[in-house]
């Protein structure tokens, strides 16, 4: 993300809901990219989130990318398995990615979103979602240990650590990022 793609896409998002004849409040970290609110939206009311809370009152921050993920992932596990089956290559294209991707995404139930909402307090919802409603974890679980049979996977690694191999992994670290441009 960048200022100009955000302001665009503000722009872009403003001239929709005028069309909608909606007003909506967009609620946002206060990322460095985001900083380029332009001064004259009428339809759209930008709110930053307070510094460093970002992980708790984001709802993405609470559940729902994990919830991605898993479906995600159990998605890639299967498709290696039908290939190694196939006797085809396991590795996943970017394409094969994206379009697990965005399977990912439709498979998530209204009513996780919903409760990642909900713990982050900005709506309320009566249901509690546990984890195991997020996928069949039994055929997940199933799948990778066929995957882990045919790959040699060492027996410690779990689907769990598969599922969280990149949650500890830095993103963005803006003087990284600076020596990395300056090199270009």
């Amino acid at each position: 993300m960048t200022s100009v793609v955000f302001e665009e896409w503000l722009l872009c998002l403003e001239r929709r809901m005028e069309a909608e004849k909606r007003r909506i409040v967009l609620i946002i970290d206060n990322c460095s990219s985001h900083n380029c609110v332009p001064c004259h939206l009428e339809h759209v009311k930008v709110l930053f989130l307070p510094p460093s809370t970002t992980s708790i009152l984001q709802p993405l921050d609470q559940g729902i990318i994990h919830a991605v993920k898993r479906h995600y992932r159990a998605r890639v596990v299967r498709h290696m398995l039908c290939n190694i089956v196939s006797e085809r290559d396991i590795n996943v294209n970017i394409l094969e990615a994206m379009q697990m991707f965005s399977a990912a995404w439709r498979a998530l139930k209204e009513k996780i979103i919903a409760n990642c909402f909900r713990k982050a307090g900005v709506v309320y919802a009566e249901d509690d979602i546990t984890e195991s409603e997020v996928l069949d974890d039994a055929e997940t679980e199933e799948n990778w240990k066929r995957l882990c049979e045919k790959l040699d996977v060492p027996t410690n690694v779990n689907l769990t650590d598969y599922v969280n191999v990149d949650c500890d992994v830095i993103v963005q670290k803006k003087s990284l990022m600076m020596k990395l441009w300056q090199t270009l």
